[in-house]
């Protein structure tokens, strides 16, 4: 009946609690000192109240609190744990019955009780005659606390779950049987120790049991508690790994009845972390394992080591290496040596940088090209995992740019004395493609040419035609302007630019050319006719 409580209100509480004897535990117990303490439960996704976990408090006579610790392992020795939890029961059922709402009351009872057919039996009467329904009662069972009789613990668990009263594994992670009990006693819940939970900042370990007990309760069909919740980030790994309910003072600490109905009067859900996913972990490992596989692209993870921790059978093809000869291997002991230390290099920058970005790998003595992504795989407290790698073939895309090129340059010497250049523009008005022009440098790439024809427009004109297509009418299919720039040979000219809107298969694109049109406005000067 520990509460799941920041270590300094533990540490307080031990530091000043009186010496507790059994008298005194038997008369607290007749004078109900030890009273119940309410801590809500909530949906980690929806913020909705699911329940309480009803948890001992000692009010001594000086009007202190003692917490469990201080007297739960005296009614233990004392013989009279079974006398506190019933009285516990029934105090709490009383309060709680009248309270709006369909939330559960969550009761840590010993093994002890539960293998003694007497005990199950007075305390389903208890439940029974404060008038709160059977159905909306959790019986918890400490993970760490000894099962003497198993078999009588297993058919008390049972009676209670016929009675649609459903049951939970408490602290789980800090005994030893936990995987035999859950598959002896088929707990309804999980409740993750709080110790995992406050440490899930600092440690990567308590990180990766978390969501080691997450899944194997998800694949159990097991619910998941976590308690001892105090931070955001702590809530936030809890949903993105798909953890179902939550408690701890990052909601609200325990309260006694009277708080307690004050606090449920006022709440207000609120969905505090989405998750990115309502799979379960079970469900989501072999969706991916489908798509990694299955992807049209190739797909490997390089662990810290620099080894391949994993490769789809696309990733495999492409480098012409058999997937058992890479699955395990250093990165520079599966690539071919000539692209085995650029290929380090861009997934050693992907470990410093989360930034991911493509670059070009050309296989040696072939002509496949691929364009090669990485990013950097980081746990939710930052420790990096490594390294993903996406690469996509290209070869056929770098053919047929290298075709268009030769076909543009046969044009360019074809044509050479064409005053006209052809360019395309998005519906968007940025312009993509321009055709190169003699003496223009032919190796140019397509946003060069567009940068230099720009560049050598004059000022003014840059910034008035600038304006006008800007501002062109949105419904307009047809724009038009001139301007002076200077030609690719030195001469300064006028063009005539002028494009069309038209719709080819699903996009709408600008074709248009600008022209030379200088003698023309030179005699439209000397006849003095206005443009």
């Amino acid at each position: 009946m520990t509460a799941a409580e920041p270590p300094h209100a533990r540490v307080e509480a031990a530091s000043t609690v009186p010496e507790v004897t059994d008298d005194a535990l038997e008369y607290a117990l007749r004078t109900n000192a030890i009273v119940p303490f309410f801590q809500p439960i909530v949906d980690v996704q929806s913020g909705n109240l699911r329940g309480f976990e009803v948890l001992a408090r000692w009010r001594a006579s000086d009007g202190r609190l003692l917490l469990p610790d201080a007297f739960i392992p005296v009614a233990v020795s004392a013989g009279l744990i079974a006398s506190l939890t019933i009285n516990l029961v029934e105090q709490a059922c009383r309060a709680a019955r009248e309270w709006p709402g369909d939330f559960y009351l969550a009761f840590n009872m010993p093994p002890t009780m539960l293998q003694e057919s007497a005990t199950v039996d007075h305390i389903i009467a208890t439940l029974k005659a404060t008038g709160f329904p059977l159905r909306r009662i959790r019986v918890e069972m400490t993970e760490v606390e000894v099962v003497e009789d198993e078999r009588a613990a297993e058919l008390g668990i049972a009676h209670l779950r016929e009675l649609g009263i459903k049951t939970m594994l408490d602290d789980f992670g800090t005994g030893y049987s936990s995987l035999v009990r859950l598959h002896r006693f088929q707990f309804d819940k999980i409740k993750i120790d709080g110790s995992f939970i406050r440490a899930l900042e600092q440690d990567e370990a308590s990180r990766k049991i978390v969501s080691a007990i997450v899944g194997l309760g998800k694949s159990l069909g097991a619910k998941v508690v976590a308690e001892s919740v105090e931070t955001r980030f702590q809530l936030e790994f809890l949903a993105s790994i798909g953890c179902d309910t939550y408690q701890g003072w990052w909601l609200a600490p325990a309260m006694d009845a009277a708080t307690a109905a004050g606090w449920l009067a006022r709440f207000e859900p609120r969905q505090a972390a989405p998750s990115s996913t309502h799979l379960t972990p079970y469900q989501r490992q072999y969706q991916l394992e489908i798509l990694y596989e299955r992807s049209p692209v190739g797909l490997a993870f390089i662990d810290p080591d620099l080894r391949f921790a994993a490769a789809n059978a696309k990733f495999c093809n492409m480098i012409h290496v058999p997937r058992y000869e890479v699955i395990g291997q250093k990165v520079t002991d599966v690539l071919p040596v000539e692209i085995g230390g650029r290929a380090l290099e861009l997934i050693l920058r992907g470990f410093c940088d989360d930034q991911g970005d493509l670059s070009e790998v050309v296989m040696p003595h072939t002509a496949e090209t691929f364009l090669l992504n990485h990013e950097r795989v980081s746990d939710a407290g930052g420790v990096v995992l490594g390294v993903s790698v996406v690469c996509i073939d290209v070869t056929d895309t770098k053919r047929y740019e290298a075709a268009l090129r030769a076909r543009e340059q046969e044009d360019v010497y074809a044509a050479p004395g064409t005053p006209t250049v052809f360019w395309v523009a998005e519906e968007s008005g940025e312009l993509s493609y321009m055709t190169p022009h003699p003496p223009e440098l032919a190796a140019m790439s397509v946003r060069e040419r567009i940068d230099s024809w720009y560049a050598r427009m004059d000022p003014p004109d840059r910034e008035r035609v600038r304006s006008e297509w800007v501002g062109r009418d949105p419904a307009a299919t047809t724009f038009q302007t001139r301007f002076r720039l200077e030609w690719p040979d030195g001469s300064r000219r006028w063009v005539l630019s002028r494009g069309d809107l038209k719709e080819t298969g699903h996009a709408r694109r600008w074709y248009g050319f600008f022209t030379d049109i200088t003698r023309e406005v030179e005699l439209e000067e000397r006849l003095g006719v206005e443009a």
